[in-house]
């Protein structure tokens, strides 16, 4: 019991799109909670550009936090202002999301825009950069952080998204196996960043 108490004193603080935000029964964020002191600010569809605001908005709760678990999102995924009514806000679990071309085919209005968004103005490599910009500017702002991503992503980060594929479910993305197989990722790396605190 003592082990327990002591575990709960522990606080990990989550930021990340989907493949973060569901807390329920068998979700990675969920067994983690069962262990440790959790607070989750994921977004569902949130660019990578939100998710820096919104890491930003806490930082005072992260950098208070033993540990930070970022999953990072498409980097293809292009933030959209808040005042814009895009057609996937309309869903109460997306209310922050952010445009991807996957997202936009079923309206036509939306479709049509980016459509010429991704003719004419997006760029890969921009996207890219920028990507890569913020994920070390949140390095460098905290001292005991994991980088992931369901996503075959351009930085070396540590990247689930053959899990993905192997292990598709509706618990962020993932079956109850792959959210176990993310869980005992993120326990291994808590222990090991506890050694070598000690």
């Amino acid at each position: 019991m003592l082990k327990d108490n002591l575990s709960k004193d522990y606080k990990i603080v989550i930021f990340g799109d989907s493949f973060s935000a569901d807390n329920v029964e068998n979700s990675w964020p969920w067994l983690l909670e069962q262990k440790y002191t959790v607070e989750n600010y994921s977004l569902r569809g949130a660019s990578e550009y939100r998710l820096y605001c919104s890491f930003m908005n806490n930082l005072a709760t992260a950098q208070s936090a033993d540990a930070v678990i970022f999953f990072h999102t498409n980097p293809q995924r292009v933030f959209i202002p808040d005042h814009v009514d895009y057609m996937r806000r309309s869903m109460d679990s997306h209310s922050h999301s952010d445009m991807v071309a996957n997202d936009v085919m079923s309206d036509t209005a939306w479709r049509n825009i980016a459509d010429m968004y991704y003719r004419n103005f997006f760029d890969e490599g921009f996207q890219n950069t920028i990507y890569t910009m913020l994920i070390q500017n949140i390095s460098s702002r905290l001292k005991n952080i994991l980088h992931c991503s369901g996503f075959d992503v351009p930085t070396k980060i540590n990247s689930f998204h053959t899990l993905r594929e192997t292990n598709p479910g509706t618990i962020n993305h993932l079956d109850i196996n792959g959210n176990q197989v993310v869980y005992n990722y993120i326990e291994q790396w808590i222990e090991d960043a506890k050694r070598i605190r000690n």
